[in-house]
């Protein structure tokens, strides 16, 4: 049945959807050339392009296909290219028809000429805001695109920017994985050796292979100067004797910021003689005791992400430690089990995707990592101030798994608003800790950090202590790193279930979508037919939908549809299933139900529609019933369908719709 116009049917939606989105290739790569050539198929244009920001190389990945080699289309292009900027220009779905009178000029703009575009498809990727690339499908025929394909294109979108920033978030988890292994090893290279400069190889080794970086020194800081620290195979004596001096002339500004630096303010002559872009300076610093620094070079075109500069602090930090060996051997040793635990722990937590799973094993794992008696996790609700416990453990579990609390109230609203953590000996005496109803007053310490991703929060972790048994600060420290992966985990738990809702909803409505109808159809059979209850199944059509759609516009059809959707989720029970089946059908599964209540529901409805839509409308919208009862009319889904059907075009036939 075409649904939305005579050039672009259910049917062909459906399979472009089936065969982007479920596609079965594994790799983000294959996944996006597979959503590129569905695109194209689907459009009937006559080149498609998928423009990518890639924040590695800053700048955008093109593919283009069809792939051809008279087509010479950069495989990137750099933000402030202004011939090509205008494929990540368009901030909305647009359909433009006709280039030689558009704005966007195309034919002049090479390779563009060639492919000599009439009209053109664009839609955006973006998630929560943020802009992830640009699908841009051409044509060489003027007005050769319909709005039914910008809206199929743009559902399947935003699909395709979940599964990007999920991938995404995978590998951010995966590649702070690898970096907390390789802090463990180097940890242990350093507790494993009391010498010195085989510590320092492992750290600048590191870094350098973290980094993609060609070299990396230590500079040591002694009687207020610095100092390379020289391995006998460092090829760049005379480069690092050239940046001591550099550094020695700021040596004051360098010893007061204290922080992770990136220095470009180095003669022009040096720069361009190693072709360099600037320094990275991270200070080696143990018990606040500036010991030196780490210096890392930055070939030009290189920059570095804000959390690449705080792995390399972190191997400069274990930089400190190995200089200070010799007292701090065991205490460094201890670091590096911490380290150890924390990485068993990460890759449990990305085993899971399930939300519960997944919170669970967050909150056990934090209590086992820090020997705590009890905890909970609050998370924030999406686009409010409140906070909602999910999860919890110890003798007042359940009181806390009830409560509600806003942001900024008591220490875990405190924690969610300051964004920071707090190690509390004597929690109790805490003026910001608020007192679960129905507990006692006990002593106790509490450890409470946020869970962030990048700079938002989006809850709050906390384990107890109970008694004057005080966390140490390396206790606080393991749990502040350990939110981090407990964070994310819990974030792509939370995404992947947002994924697999939006495959089965429809997005215009809310209702679950013909795709998942008749896997639900077969549960509640298969459920009915175990337990010997009937079930009904209704099928609803919108009467004289497309005239209303041609007289009032699709924007004005599509209210109706949405309008008509809440109707029916509102009017029916908590047990009953309601679908969008196609354009303007609708299907309600009634489990547990007989034809007398059937029929009862179906008048409920008919009364709500007359009541609902004006009925002064040029186009009066009316609906046509039908109704098929399991097992009276049928034992299989497939025939209960045909029958709800049939008897619903019987009813538009007779014209016993009722009009409002």
């Amino acid at each position: 049945m075409n649904f939305y116009s005579d050039s672009l049917s259910f049917q062909e939606a459906l399979e472009f959807l089936n065969n982007t989105l479920n596609s079965p290739f594994r790799t983000p790569e294959g996944f996006l050339e597979k959503f590129l050539t569905e695109s194209l198929l689907f459009a009937k244009g006559t080149y498609a392009i998928l423009v990518l920001w890639d924040p590695q190389s800053m700048s955008y990945q093109v593919k283009i296909a069809p792939k051809d080699p008279s087509i010479e289309f950069p495989a990137q292009f750099s933000p402030d290219n202004s011939e090509l900027n205008f494929l990540i220009q368009i901030n909305n779905p647009t359909i433009l028809g006709n280039y030689t009178q558009d704005e966007f000029n195309l034919t002049s703009v090479l390779p563009l000429s060639r492919i000599s575009p009439r009209s053109a498809l664009i839609v955006p990727l973006e998630h929560q805001g943020k802009s992830c690339g640009t699908l841009v499908v051409l044509s060489q025929i003027e007005n050769a695109f319909r709005k039914e394909q910008l809206d199929i294109l743009a559902m399947a979108a935003r699909v395709v920017s979940l599964y990007l920033e999920n991938q995404r978030q995978s590998q951010e988890n995966r590649n702070r994985i690898q970096q907390m292994k390789t802090l463990i090893d180097v940890s242990r290279q350093i507790n494993s050796t009391l010498f010195l400069d085989e510590a320092v190889r492992a750290v600048t080794r590191s870094t350098k292979e973290l980094l993609s970086l060609t070299e990396v020194f230590v500079f040591l800081l002694e009687d207020n100067r610095v100092s390379p620290f020289e391995l006998q195979e460092n090829k760049y004596a005379r480069l690092s004797l050239k940046l001591a001096e550099i550094f020695n002339s700021v040596l004051p500004e360098l010893k007061e910021q204290r922080k992770p630096t990136i220095y470009t303010n180095l003669p022009q002559d040096f720069l361009s003689a190693y072709s360099l872009s600037g320094a990275g300076l991270l200070p080696i610093i143990y018990q606040d005791k500036l010991l030196g620094f780490l210096v890392i070079l930055l070939p030009e075109k290189k920059s570095l992400l804000p959390e690449e500069l705080l792995v390399a602090q972190s191997l400069a930090n274990q930089c400190g430690v190995a200089i200070m060996n010799s007292r701090l051997f065991l205490e460094t040793r201890q670091k590096a089990e911490e380290f150890s635990s924390l990485f068993e722990v990460a890759q449990t937590l990305m085993g899971s995707i399930n939300v519960e799973e997944i919170v669970s094993k967050v909150l056990e794992s934090a209590q086992r990592l820090v020997q705590a008696d009890e905890g909970f996790i609050f998370e924030l609700v999406n686009g409010s101030e409140e906070m909602r416990c999910i999860a919890a453990s110890g003798s007042y579990q359940d009181q806390i798994k009830s409560m509600k609390i806003r942001v900024g109230e008591g220490i875990t609203g405190w924690v969610a608003k300051a964004g920071v953590g707090v190690n509390l000996a004597e929690a109790e005496l805490d003026p910001r800790v608020k007192q679960v109803n129905g507990t006692p007053v006990e002593e106790e310490s509490l450890i409470s950090v946020p869970l962030k991703i990048k700079d938002e929060v989006i809850g709050v972790m906390t384990v107890y202590r109970l008694g004057h048994r005080p966390f140490t600060e390396s206790e606080f420290r393991l749990i502040t790193i350990f939110s981090s992966f407990a964070a994310s985990a819990i974030y792509n738990a939370r995404l992947f279930q947002n994924v697999s809702e939006m495959a089965i909803t429809d997005y215009l409505t809310g209702l679950y979508n013909y795709r998942y109808f008749f896997r639900r159809l077969e549960e509640e059979l298969a459920f009915a037919q175990r337990h010997c209850q009937k079930l009904v199944l209704v099928y609803l059509d919108l009467n004289h939908f497309k005239k209303y759609n041609d007289l009032y516009g699709h924007r004005e059809g599509d209210k109706i549809l949405a309008k008509f959707a809440r109707l029916l989720k509102e009017n029916v029970r908590v047990s009953d299933v309601v679908f969008r089946y196609g354009g303007e059908e609708f299907v309600i599964i009634l489990p547990s139900t007989d034809a007398l209540e059937a029929e009862q529901i179906i008048e409920r409805l008919h009364k709500k529609i007359e009541e609902s839509f004006p009925p002064n409308l040029q186009v009066p919208i009316s609906a046509s019933i039908g109704y098929a009862v399991f097992p009276t009319d049928a034992t299989d889904g497939e025939t209960l369908l045909r029958i709800a059907d049939s008897r619903m075009y019987a009813q538009k036939e007779s014209k016993k719709a009722i009009s409002v």
